[in-house]
């Protein structure tokens, strides 16, 4: 992939980037055509670049999603067996800690005690003194959560 420079250095035939102060290094002239042929190369790797970090963005997210269905599975395994070790007291407080963290929703919470859904129940919530809370110009809010 050509860097600016590069592009500089074999359309525009500009040596350096760098400034330095002299008249004729630092000031040039240039056809409209050359200035877009230039232009033209600068955006084409800006393309490029953009199209390569998306594509690795969309490796890691994967990855990471691949990584939360080991663990899911894991969990699920773990919590069949030991549900039936787990008192009730413990159990809403495992997930009371949870949920709190915004770890499971409502319905979940439901579920795993065998209690029907209720309406909204599946999104999650941060106990306020978990969460960063920002005023309306997202300034520190002066709360206690």
């Amino acid at each position: 992939m050509r860097t600016i420079s590069e592009i500089a250095h074999s359309i525009l035939k500009i040596e350096t980037l760098e400034t330095s102060y002299k008249d004729d290094k630092d000031f040039h002239e240039f056809s409209i055509w050359t200035i877009k042929e230039a232009l033209e190369a600068a955006y084409e790797v800006g393309q490029l670049s953009t199209a390569e970090e998306l594509e690795r963005r969309a490796k890691e997210v994967e990855q990471l999603a691949t990584s939360l269905a080991e663990l899911t599975d894991e969990i699920q395994k773990d919590s069949s067996n030991t549900e039936e070790t787990t008192s009730p007291l413990e159990k809403m407080q495992i997930y009371a800690f949870a949920f709190d963290r915004g770890i499971v929703t409502i319905n979940e919470v439901r579920e795993a005690f065998g209690l029907p859904e209720v309406t909204h129940g599946d999104k999650r919530y941060i106990l306020g003194q978990y969460a960063l809370i920002l005023d309306e110009e997202n300034n520190y809010a002066n709360r206690t959560g």
